[in-house]
This record gives structure tokens, C-alpha cells and sequence, in this order.
């Protein structure tokens, strides 16, 4: 029954994503719009279908969600690590922090640990978080700090500013869990595999209709379908995002199994 249940939210999830992509790119939506077609509504719908998932996901997405939209994205901005939204649709606080990543970071958060966990991980015996937790949010309040001492000493520009301040906290814990539980490396596999192709069609459709850029400095550059994406984007959001999201998710609130 829930084998059943699954394989027709997959069919439905991604008939939606196709068929938002064709409304997004005809009628050259906005980001806020395409944002809640992307990640909002189907969080939401994964949510409500699979209720004795919500609070283990919300628990642990919303606080790294709201970390990320102020620190990940001021840092982003200020150093020029990308331009998102380039045409706000919501006001913009602390300068650098549009309202819109308030919406974005959660969402993304939220949505990908839901297929993670609804769709990958079947090992899972407990809806209770691990006796981790406490560290996630430990170390989400060391980030935060960490950001603020960046701040107070006058927020100095970082070149190559991508890789120097987002490749160890993505890469390093990914690296831990699959040596750790190696066991976990085919289901990571097959999770990044699945996010990398919607990551890649969300950013091919962001750049072609500027919702965002990318004006900073980069190791080099992926050309894909005429876009030019940096390499850094391209390995740590795209081809391990899912992963790295994922190794956050076993450390802290799963099992490692």
C-alpha cells in the first residue's frame, strides 16, 4: 500500500515539475513565482501526504533553512558569489538579505530532505531525532557566530569567495558519513542523481531568465546548453547538494543506517 502510495507521488511530483517548467519559461515568471512552484508546493504536498514525516523534517529544515538565509546569502551577495534575485519581488533587509531567501532556503531545505527521507531512506526506525540534534544546533549557532565576528571585524572580501567559505561545510561532512557508513554511498548515489537533475534544470531555467547571476570569481567555468555555470556551483549545489544535505540529515537526525 505505501510502495503503491509512493509510486504515484513520484508520478505526481514530477509531472508538476515538468509542467511548472513549461509555465515558467513560457510566460517568464518571476523567481518568487517559481520559487512556490519549484519548492513550496510540492514541500507542501509531501508534507501533508506523508504527516508522520512532518515534524522529524520541519524539526530539522527550518533551522538550517533560516541560518542559510541570512548568513549563506549575505555572504553570497557581499562578496559577489551571486546576485539572487536580481530583481527582488520582496524587500530587502541587513542590506544584503532579500525577504525572498526567508522562502527559498526553508523550501529547498525542506523539500529535498522530504524526498530524501519518503523515497530513499527506508531504514529509518525511529520519527524521534538522534541524540545528534543537540550538535546541529550547536554548530548552526557556532555558524551564525562565526558570521557575526566575520561582520564586527568589518566583513572583508574573500576572493574565490564560493569554494573558500561553502566547499568544507558541504564536502567535509559528505566525506565523514561515507566513510564512516559506506553502506550509505549506492542511496546517496541515486539521491544526488536525482537532485542533480532537477537542480540543473532549475538553474539552466534561473540563469536563462535572470532570476539570479553569477558576477564573482570562480575556479572555472561549465558551459551546459549555452550556460555558462561555475564549477563550484556546479559541484557543491548541484552534483552533491542532495548528498551533503543528506550527510547533515543522517549525522544529526537519522541513524547512519
Amino acid at each position: 500500500m505505501e510502495l503503491g502510495k509512493k509510486q504515484l507521488d513520484i508520478v505526481i511530483l514530477v509531472t508538476f515539475f515538468f509542467i511548472s517548467t513549461l509555465f515558467v519559461w513560457k510566460f517568464k515568471l518571476n523567481n518568487l513565482i517559481t520559487t512556490f512552484l519549484y519548492l513550496i508546493v510540492p514541500s507542501i504536498y509531501l508534507l501533508i501526504r506523508y504527516e508522520r514525516f512532518r515534524k522529524r523534517i520541519l524539526v530539522f529544515a527550518l533551522p538550517l533553512g533560516i541560518v542559510l538565509s541570512i548568513a549563506m546569502q549575505y555572504i553570497a551577495d557581499y562578496n559577489k558569489v551571486w546576485i539572487w534575485p536580481i530583481d527582488p519581488s520582496l524587500p530587502t533587509i541587513f542590506t544584503h538579505v532579500p525577504l525572498e531567501s526567508f522562502l527559498w532556503f526553508p523550501a529547498w531545505a525542506i523539500l529535498l530532505v522530504a524526498i530524501y527521507q519518503i523515497f530513499f531512506d527506508f531504514t529509518h526506525s525511529s520519527q524521534k531525532p538522534s541524540k545528534n540534534y543537540k550538535w546541529f544546533i550547536v554548530i548552526l549557532f557556532g555558524y551564525f557566530l562565526a558570521f557575526t565576528a566575520w561582520l564586527s571585524i568589518g566583513s572583508p572580501r574573500v576572493e574565490y569567495a564560493y569554494a573558500r567559505f561553502f566547499a568544507l561545510p558541504a564536502i567535509g561532512p559528505l566525506v565523514f558519513v561515507l566513510i564512516k557508513s559506506p553502506a550509505l554511498v549506492p542511496r546517496f548515489f541515486k539521491f544526488s542523481l536525482v537532485m542533480l537533475i532537477f537542480l540543473l534544470i532549475y538553474e539552466i531555467i534561473g540563469l536563462r531568465l535572470r532570476h539570479w547571476a553569477f558576477p564573482g570569481e570562480y575556479s572555472s567555468l561549465v558551459n551546459i546548453f549555452g550556460i555558462s555555470i561555475p564549477i563550484e556551483e556546479f559541484v557543491i549545489w548541484i552534483a552533491l547538494g542532495g548528498a551533503s544535505l543528506a550527510s547533515y540529515f543522517e549525522t544529526f537526525m537519522d541513524d547512519l543506517k
